[in-house]
Formats: structure tokens, sequence, C-alpha cells
């Protein structure tokens, strides 16, 4: 008994040191140990725990909250701000150059993705005749015929007569595997259903694009095909890309309700950097960042999450909102250019990154030369204003006798530039011009007036004598209508009039609200045709503006006053320049760079209105904001939002 009660306990010995070895001790029962070599403390092995990454966040604040963000809805700066995140593109324009986005390639001729065919029109087929007008076909209409690009090869159309007419395509191809953001994938029907949404009266939208379009389709998931009508032939292929809408998600809506439907005008799907995650009204917008961005692979866009916000209605606001650090971005919306200045004197006390950029916008002295009360035929004895600006020598000593370079650097502190004509110096199609006049040349300004027969006296007022459309003995005495603004303010009280004034012009100046000054005629100021010389800026679009100062754009009560060329300037010269190059075809790229060229030569020398400076747009970041790159041409600040980021190699180096 004695030897089994040894052996059980040997046994029970045994089993309990294998029980040590296989079982493993549980993390509440690990304690410091001794060895038993050394008699030294031993810490457990602890599972490291990673180190949470903080979420980055991005502020942008904009000049005014948008309305809406529903793609026909609106068409304000501040809801193309908020677009540029959650679409990217579908273009982008970078120094007046298309760009694609989410497209292989912008269609053109030599890539074979637009072509013009020849196709048979009859009597009642809606067509644009060779004016650029959509017709419907009858006798006499002038049309351009199959493999003509140029009014000179038009014909009339006849009775009988068999016509064919060039009939443009384009096709729009995506790039694959473009997704929207809530995974869907993004496909030509999207372009189609979008465009069908354009095309339905039931939205307040102008229809041009879509009355001069015959078909648009989707030949497969990623390629679909407008067709315009015969005679059409928009140069920019982007005016006839509507941008996609998700029909998978809008689809089973009445057009109508898109308005105000909030998925579509509040939390619209996109396909850009960003999705929308909240909407608070009169104070922020949120966006996170989209999984389903196609350049996600490559780390785009590097904030977490973007902060739209609208802090106040005054530039200084703004300026306040950076320094505080409210605002790491104040986009061109705010309106910081009429405080340009101040913002270059925070930029050079290194508060702050301001970016400028020059036009496409031009700030003009529009001239009167014909104004409204001449359409029943000119009458210099009845009451009609002198012809003060019949004779082209008259303009051109505006010109000469106008202080730009003082306005340019003690108002505008040298960030822009004088410039020859309606075209920005960096635009692709901007044609230098010897003879423009730029500069100030006080006595070759009065020796042009003297040869016209403007004679001055001893007090420096001066009478015509001689001069053609004027009876004699009348003073130089103009009209000068400015715009209410600060800025205006001190361009004419400092520069404008005095330096006229040296010429021997009288002038009488007048600021106006900007309603009434740009009300449409006939009681407008402006659009009346009501003025001598105006002081406006017009905002034009990346096309070089050669229609402002087209004859047919004169507004009068023939046409309803419905017209931009205010100043009445009629030339045929200039017409068929400016014409020839707004109806030439993407085949005929020659006529249209010939056709810009030969228009601006054309204004440089008869002056129908006098360029003072072109337009700045500002905006304004935090010192260590990097990749902003701010373009004049582009549709908004944020057009390339994915590339920027904040680091401290990118603060600016003394």
């Amino acid at each position: 008994m004695k030897a089994f009660n040894l052996i059980w306990r040997a046994m029970v010995v045994v089993l309990l040191l294998a029980a040590a070895c296989t079982q493993s001790p549980t993390p509440s029962a690990v304690d410091p140990t001794f060895t038993a070599a050394a008699g030294t403390q031993v810490e457990p092995t602890r599972t490291p725990m990673p180190t949470p990454v903080p979420e980055r966040t991005l502020v942008a604040c904009l000049g005014k909250e948008p309305q809406t963000l529903f793609l026909y809805g609106g068409a304000s700066d501040s809801m193309w701000s908020v677009l540029e995140a959650i679409y990217d593109g579908p273009f982008d324009t970078v120094a007046y150059q298309l760009q694609p986005v989410i497209l292989e390639s912008i269609p053109s001729v030599e890539n074979e993705a637009v072509a013009f065919l020849p196709v048979p029109v009859v009597e009642g087929d809606i067509v644009v005749d060779a004016s650029g007008s959509l017709v419907q076909l009858a006798a006499g209409t002038q049309v351009l015929p199959a493999g003509c690009s140029r009014a000179d090869c038009a014909v009339a159309w006849s009775q009988g007569m068999e016509l064919s007419m060039d009939q443009m395509q384009v096709r729009f191809t995506l790039l694959p595997d473009l997704a929207w953001s809530d995974g869907e994938p993004l496909t030509a029907q999207d372009l189609v259903y979008s465009f069908m949404v354009a095309s339905d009266p039931a939205l307040p939208l102008s229809r041009a694009q879509v009355d001069r379009t015959a078909s648009y389709t989707a030949l497969d998931e990623r390629t679909a095909q407008w067709v315009g009508v015969p005679g059409y032939f928009p140069r920019d292929v982007s005016t006839v890309f509507w941008l996609p809408l998700p029909e998978h998600q809008l689809g089973g809506y009445p057009t109508a309700e898109l308005i105000n439907l909030p998925l579509s005008a509040e939390t619209p799907l996109g396909w850009g950097p960003y999705v929308i995650q909240e909407w608070a009204r009169g104070d922020h917008i949120t966006l996170a960042r989209n999984p389903n961005y196609f350049r996600a692979a490559e780390g785009l866009p590097a904030f977490d999450k973007l902060v739209f916000r609208f802090p106040g209605s005054s530039p200084f606001e703004y300026l306040d909102a950076i320094y505080s650090g409210e605002c790491d971005v104040v986009d061109r919306t705010a309106g910081l250019s009429a405080i340009a200045h101040d913002v270059r004197i925070a930029e050079i006390d290194g508060k702050l990154n301001l970016y400028l950029e020059q036009g496409p916008a031009v700030t003009q002295l529009m001239i009167g030369q014909q104004p409204a009360s001449y359409d029943d035929g000119y009458q210099v004895y009845q009451g009609d204003r002198p012809d003060f600006f019949g004779d082209v020598r008259m303009r051109q000593a505006l010109a000469l006798c106008l202080n730009r370079e003082g306005i340019i650097h003690n108002v505008l502190y040298d960030m822009t530039g004088i410039p020859q004509s309606y075209v920005p110096t960096d635009h692709p199609l901007y044609a230098p011009v010897d003879s423009a006049i730029t500069a100030q040349d006080t006595e070759a300004g009065k020796a042009l007036l003297e040869a016209v027969g403007w004679t001055a006296g001893e007090d420096g007022k001066r009478f015509s004598r001689g001069v053609a459309g004027v009876p004699d003995g009348t003073e130089l005495r103009l009209s000068l209508a400015v715009p209410q603004a600060e800025l205006y303010h001190w361009m004419l009280e400092g520069y404008l009039a005095p330096s006229l004034a040296d010429c021997g012009f009288a002038v009488d100046w007048q600021e106006t609200a900007m309603l009434d000054l740009y009300a449409p005629g006939p009681e407008g100021l402006v659009f009346g045709r009501q003025f001598d010389l105006a002081l406006i800026t017009w905002f034009t679009g990346n096309d070089p503006a050669c229609s402002l100062y087209l004859s047919d754009q004169i507004p009068a009560a023939g046409n309803h006053w419905v017209g931009v060329n205010a100043g009445g300037y009629a030339s045929a010269a200039f017409d068929a320049a400016c014409q020839s190059a707004r109806q030439s075809r993407l085949d005929d790229l020659q006529t249209y760079v010939d056709g810009h060229a030969q228009a601006q030569r054309i204004f440089t020398e008869e002056q129908p209105a006098i360029p003072l400076y072109y337009a700045i747009t500002a905006a304004a970041s935090r010192l260590d904001l990097c990749g902003y790159k701010l373009d004049a041409s582009t549709r908004s600040d944020l057009w390339n939002l994915e590339s920027w980021d904040v680091r401290d190699d990118c603060i600016p180096q003394e």
C-alpha cells in the first residue's frame, strides 16, 4: 500500500508539470517574475497599439452661400466652387485651353472623334443658316452647303433645289471604371439622362444648345455621341457635353421635382474627390473623402474632410477670417480684388499667400459713338447730341490723353496691366499690334484734337471750328457715367478727369448705382445708349469677346434693346473679321486664328472703346497650403482641389 501511494504521488506531480507546460496564462495572471539564474525582473511582452492618425480638415470660405447644388437649378460662382469638390471636371480649362478629366481625350478632328458629314436637307428642316441663326429651311434662306465652311460660299436655297449640308458629330469617351460616390457605375447613359433633363421644358433653362441638337445617344457604356442640326458647328465641344446626372438615383422623379429635391439640390451624387455629408444652411457645408473617387489610388484627396463656410459679406471680414484661422482658403467669390492692396500688404507681412490673375474681364472707357437719338436720322441742328466721336482721331486723342499708368501704379499697385484690346496677353489668340496706344502722351493728344478742329482758348477750354457733324462754337464737354464704388471714385477723381482736363476735355461726371447704370434700354443709361463716356467692366468668357463690338449687337428699339454694343460702334470690316472667327469650324483653325487677329488689329486702330486695365482676380490662403493654382480662365478656383495639401515645406521662403 505504501508503495502504491508513492507511485500515485509521483504520477500526480508528472501530470501537474505537464499541465503547466501546455496551459497559456491569461493576461491578467501575468506578473513580473525573477529568473532563477540572475535574480533579475523580466517584464512581460505587450502588444503595441497603433497611434491614431488625426483627421485632416480643410476649410474653404466662399463669398456667398449657394442657393442650390442642382446642376440645372442655378449657375452662381459659389455653387460651382462646391460642385468642383464633388464633380472633378469633366473638363478643366487651364490657360484658356480645354483639358480632359473624366474623358480619354478632348474630341477633335485629329483624333477622329469630331466629323462633318453631308446630309440632305429639304424645305421645313431645322438648320442653322449662314448667319448662325436657327431657322426652318425656306426659299431664300442663306445656308452653307456641304463642304463650305465660310460665308463667301453660302447659297440661297430655292424651291426644288437639291441641297446637302454638313452635320457635325462629336463622340465623347469616358475613362474606364468611373463610379458615382455611392459605388454605382457612371456610364454614357448618365450623360444622355442629363441631356433629357436639360431638354425638359419644366426647367427654366436656356435651350439654345438643346435646340441645335439633332440627337444625343449612348453608343456603349463609355461612349456618348452628339449630332448637331445641319449647319451648326460649335468650336467648344464642352458646350455639347451634358454633365452626368445619376439616372439610377434620380430617374424615378419628375424633372420639375429635381429643382427642390434634397437628393439633387442639397446632397447630389458626384464622382469627384469628396461627397457631401451635411449642409447646415447659413453656416457650412461639410464633405468627406469619396472612397470611390477614380484617383483615390493616387492618395487623393489629401484631406479627410472639406468644409465650406460663408463667414461674412465684406472682403475685410474674409481677410480677418484668414488671420484668425477660421478659413484656410478664401476663393475669388469673396471679392478680395476690391481690397487687393490690403491683401498684398498682408502677404508682404507674411500673414498669408495672395494669388492674383489678370483678365479675361477688361475695365474700359466705353465711347458713346452713336447715342440712341441718332437712330431716327442724325439731325444735329434739331437737338441731337453733337457727333463728338465720328472721327477716329477723336477717339485716339482720348486714348493718348488718359493717365492709365497712374491708375495701374497708384490705385491698383502694379497688380495688373494696360490692355491693347479686349484679349488678355496670356491668351493663345492674343495678337499684339505695334501701333496700339497704351501710354499717355498729352501733347500728341492735343495735337490730334487741334487737327480735328477742336481749338483751345486761353482758359484751356476747347471749341469746335470746322468739325464734321458739330456746329462751330460747340464746347468740348462730355458726360461720364461711373459706377458707385470707392475704387472707381479714386480712378475718376485722381486720374481720369484730371488727365482729360489737361488735354482740354471738360468732363461732367456722375457716379451711378450699378442697377441704374446697367438698366435695360430704352431707359437705362448704358443699354439705352444715353451717354458720352461710361466706365464699365465686361465679364467675358474665354473666347475673345469681339462680339461686344458687332454692329448687330447695338441695343435699339428694333431688337427690343437686346445687345451688348452699347457704344454703337459699327464697322463692316470688324464685323467680317469677328464673324469669320466665330463661325469657323474645328477643321478650319487658320480662319479662326486669322479672324481674331484681324479683329484685334481693327479694334486697336479704331478705338471703339479704350481699355483701361485687366480686371484682377484675387484669392488668398494660409501660408503652408500647397497646390493652389489660380487661373482666371477656370470655372472656379477649386478646379484642382484634389491636389491641395498642407505642409511646412510649402511656406514661401524669403
